[in-house]
């Protein structure tokens, strides 16, 4: 952002209208600019829409939308087009999980769980999905036990509307941001194939003591052993109703502190406990933390040392370090293998959890503790590749933010 811009911004959160700017309903905006109802600069065609009931619908190519996107396939179309689809009611409106404006395009049949927009010949379709995707629409809620946008209140909804040609240089700018994200994020979907290819292929199929690939060097077949035989301690964590407390001793762990496959303290609760019950339930550096109820069989390694108690939630599991390297079991709890003995675990339960007996009598197959070392590192360094293309996702997500907020706002202008 250059100084003249930076100046301009500061001059509109300041309150002050910077030369060949207006104020307006929706803000400063350009004085070429006019301020217009989404419903004179579009036509809303939800009268066409039809809902058809999961078991009514007969299976086809063309796609089924509804408030969040494509929802099922049928065998027959409602629109031949290109529109803005706007969620009418849902969650989403609130809490913005997902796109609540995006555009759609081809023969597709709608339900009426989404407005369906069709801009005028003066409005750029990639302009409008742009603005309408910007903003709050929280004030435009006019649902009570769910969220709702009706009709009516949206074609009352004020935009800052530029001329045509300026609106097709925003959308190009924006589309062109948009083309950056996207081929990140088909980076990181391709990174996580290759890393599911792999989990299949460098841990031995169930009746097997070989992996389909192994690294050089490595000949030797995979021993077969009891969980309760690679470990030195495993148990189910502590349960309290003591009140929690930030002036307390010790950090009482939940599944919710357990990320990205390791242990992350947030809004982590403390208690007080007795000294017997600390040495029984704390956690050390090495440990394998797997939630039991709740987000059932989420994992997180413990890297730091905390004076921490895992709670009633969690497991602990202490590995033999002469047998078992910790990130080589995480990788191996990744796997489909592994899976498919978890839910195993799972059904035989009455309940949907799992407890320390039934991992602990769980058999799974080691390689050498170098062997395990380098498929350890391996899937580390895949990893560390797919979080820096999510963090580049997440930069560029970002710019469009911010694009978005001075493109939209006239702020800076199109050449």
């Amino acid at each position: 952002m250059n100084a003249e811009i930076k100046e301009r911004v500061a001059a509109i959160n300041s309150g002050i209208i910077p030369e060949g700017y207006k104020k307006t309903k929706v803000g400063i905006v350009p004085v070429e600019w006019d301020i217009k109802a989404l419903g004179k600069i579009s036509q809303f065609l939800d009268n066409q829409r039809k809902p058809v009931k999961e078991n009514e619908r007969s299976s086809g190519i063309y796609p089924y939308y509804g408030a969040s996107g494509i929802i099922d396939y049928v065998d027959d179309y409602l629109f031949d087009g290109e529109y803005i689809l706007l969620g009418e009611d849902g969650a989403n409106i609130v809490m913005r999980s997902s796109p609540l404006a995006f555009k759609v395009k081809g023969k597709m049949w709608i339900n009426n769980h989404a407005h369906v927009i069709s801009p005028n010949d003066n409005c750029n379709i990639d302009f409008l999905v742009n603005i309408l995707e910007s903003l709050n629409y929280e004030k435009y809620n006019s649902g009570t036990a769910q969220p709702k946008l009706n009709r009516e209140v949206c074609e009352s909804i004020t935009l800052p509307f530029p001329p045509l040609p300026e609106q097709q240089k925003i959308a190009e700018i924006l589309s062109t941001q948009d083309k950056l994200i996207e081929l990140q994020e088909k980076k990181i979907e391709q990174l996580k194939e290759l890393k599911k290819a792999y989990l299949q292929k460098m841990f031995p199929q169930k009746g097997s003591k070989y992996p389909e690939l192994r690294f050089k060097g490595f000949t030797e077949p995979w021993e077969q052993r009891k969980v309760s035989e690679i470990t030195e301690f495993h148990k189910q964590g502590f349960y309290t109703t003591e009140a929690y407390d930030e002036s307390k001793k010790y950090y009482l762990l939940r599944g919710t502190d357990l990320t990205d496959n390791r242990l992350v303290l947030k809004g982590t609760p403390k208690i007080d406990a007795t000294e017997k019950d600390y040495q029984a339930f704390k956690t050390q550096i090495g440990d394998f933390l797997i939630v039991r109820s709740g987000t059932v069989g989420t994992y997180g390694i413990v890297y730091d040392d905390i004076p921490a108690i895992f709670g009633s939630y969690l497991i602990d599991f202490r590995f033999d370090k002469s047998l078992v390297v910790n990130e080589f079991f995480g990788y191996f709890y990744q796997s489909d293998l592994f899976k498919n003995q978890l839910r195993q675990i799972i059904q035989q339960s009455a309940n949907t959890n799992i407890n320390a007996e039934n991992i602990k009598s769980t058999s799974i197959k080691l390689p050498s503790l170098s062997e395990q070392n380098k498929i350890a590192n391996f899937f580390t360094q895949l990893d560390s590749l797919i979080t820096l293309h999510q963090r580049k996702s997440e930069q560029e997500k970002q710019k469009k933010k911010a694009l978005m907020q001075l493109l939209l706002t006239g702020i800076v202008r199109t050449k």
